[in-house]
């Protein structure tokens, strides 16, 4: 099976896809995460696994404004990833001393209170995985990055689980062409996503929002978006318990289309039992 991350070896994306595939699976590195939709459009690969929200910053703009432009894919998976950030670095070194630290927008944003104290530039990289090849030059450089990156490059920890908060978690989806053909078990949790854009009338958003409940559809995620065409005007994410191909949700979708100018099914998938709450991951470590 091939699959494409938005990464390299040893970032975050791929440890998510080698926990879900197994060692077996062949990995297409992209420099972007537009890539990883060009090569599902293109059939060049099986799947595709793209971050969707953190548990700390929100939502990953990039991949949910592709979400809402692109069409040749649908969403068969989700998953979580405990996020634990490292400060990796060629040689032992005191990070007081550090000239550099690199790091993906999101890994430096979800550091700020750790790099706050640091006297160091931070430098944002498109990739964690890549800037490797910068540090692995100069003993006063070092990058935020998994501790898979130690296990395979033989990278010092200068120090673990930096982090602003160590209940840091990102969700995943996992994509596939929309010609695939999969076939899941309706009798058994499944959850949708959806965008959708309401009519400019008082009370849409509640409307809809009413349907859902007195369907007794429960809500799991509900968050508003800029359109990208209109200053000011918003569509929604939506994700729920239930799959289209049963009664109930066909039911409430079509109900829904009264109040609303645009849906988009990005797809249906198992439910992935929810990570561990904040408690519960201060307990374990």
């Amino acid at each position: 099976m091939k699959i494409a991350i938005q990464g390299d070896i040893g970032s975050f994306s791929y440890v998510i896809a080698t926990q879900l595939s197994g060692s077996s699976i062949s990995i297409d590195s992209c420099d972007s995460f537009k890539e990883v939709f060009n090569k599902i459009r293109n059939k060049q690969v099986d799947k595709g696994i793209i971050p969707i929200e953190n548990a700390l910053t929100g939502r990953i703009g990039e991949t949910v404004k592709l979400l809402m432009e692109e069409d040749d894919f649908k969403i068969v998976n989700e998953a979580y990833l405990e996020i634990n950030h490292y400060l990796l670095a060629r040689s032992t070194i005191p990070i007081e001393n550090l000239k550099e630290i690199y790091g993906h927008p999101e890994a430096l944003s979800q550091c700020k209170k750790f790099l706050s104290n640091l006297p160091a530039k931070k430098i944002s990289y498109i990739d964690g995985a890549k800037a490797f090849s910068i540090v692995s030059e100069n003993d006063e450089l070092a990058l935020i990055a998994s501790v898979k990156m130690h296990d395979l490059f033989n990278l010092e920890i200068l120090c673990g689980n930096i982090q602003d908060e160590i209940w840091n978690q990102t969700r995943f989806f996992v994509i596939e062409n929309i010609a695939n053909k999969i076939t899941i078990n309706t009798e058994n949790k499944n959850k949708t996503s959806i965008i959708i854009s309401t009519n400019h009338i008082p009370g849409a958003l509640y409307r809809v929002l009413s349907i859902f409940a007195e369907n007794e559809i429960n809500l799991t995620k509900l968050e508003s978006i800029p359109s990208r065409k209109n200053l000011w005007e918003y569509i929604f994410l939506l994700d729920f318990e239930g799959h289209t191909n049963s009664e109930i949700v066909q039911d409430v979708l079509f109900k829904i289309k009264g109040y609303t100018n645009f849906i988009k099914i990005l797809g249906s998938y198992p439910l992935e039992n929810y990570p561990e709450t904040r408690t519960e991951l201060e307990i374990k470590i």
